[in-house]
């Protein structure tokens, strides 16, 4: 059952990377291996081995800064692991970046055992476009695709998952309001304010969510 809900966190605070993502960990992560595709720097992998996950980091260059988690380079469409597979398997930030697309969904599916975690970019930007604006990773020239949420379902379920949770997250801050309005010395000054009714919920942001995530088993 797709769940759309949205995190009942204060909007300023949610999915600050990495610690939205790490909040995704602390609720879906499940059994005892996992795989971060599209690793980086390790974050999200040495929280997982703090969860006492065996966590193998994947990604195109070896940036990590843990020297403790094993780590294999590769790209997300040429994935190894023929007779392996892992019971939790990140991608976060990751598929937009791959230019053979159905080959990586193929092997995701393949290597993920228990439960898939993974967010996208965003694709729904039609009110935004009304303003002659759009999300900035939308000019992002690494990304061959953003994905909408009914993209994201479907791909999930051909790949043979389940989904368990899907929704637009990554709120875009209503304080950049403030780089608009005049006279530009006041900056400061609206931005307290429009801080200030944000708080209050007088100035809310139901429209604008700039990456997908959802949540997948076999």
């Amino acid at each position: 059952m797709v769940k759309l809900q949205r995190s009942m966190e204060k909007p300023w605070l949610k999915d600050l990377p990495p610690l939205g993502k790490f909040r995704y960990i602390d609720l879906y992560a499940k059994g005892r291996t996992a795989l971060d595709i599209g690793a980086g720097l390790g974050w999200c992998s040495d929280y997982l081995e703090k969860k006492e996950f065996e966590v193998t980091a994947f990604d195109l260059e070896n940036d990590l800064r843990f020297m403790n988690i094993k780590f294999i380079q590769g790209s997300v469409d040429h994935l190894p692991f023929a007779n392996q597979s892992f019971d939790t398997v990140l991608a976060f930030d990751v598929l937009e970046h791959v230019k053979d697309e159905d080959q990586a969904w193929q092997g995701i599916a393949r290597v993920t055992k228990k439960r898939l975690i993974m967010s996208v970019p965003n694709s729904e930007d039609k009110i935004l476009r009304r303003y002659n604006l759009t999300y900035k990773h939308h000019t992002d020239k690494s990304h061959y695709r953003e994905y909408s949420l009914l993209e994201v379902k479907e791909r999930l379920e051909s790949s043979g998952f389940k989904v368990i949770y899907l929704d637009q997250q990554g709120p875009v801050d209503p304080v950049f309001i403030a780089q608009f309005l005049k006279p530009n010395a006041w900056a400061p000054f609206y931005e307290t304010a429009i801080r200030f009714f944000g708080k209050t919920g007088l100035i809310r942001n139901e429209h604008f969510f700039a990456d997908i995530y959802a949540v997948a088993e076999k």
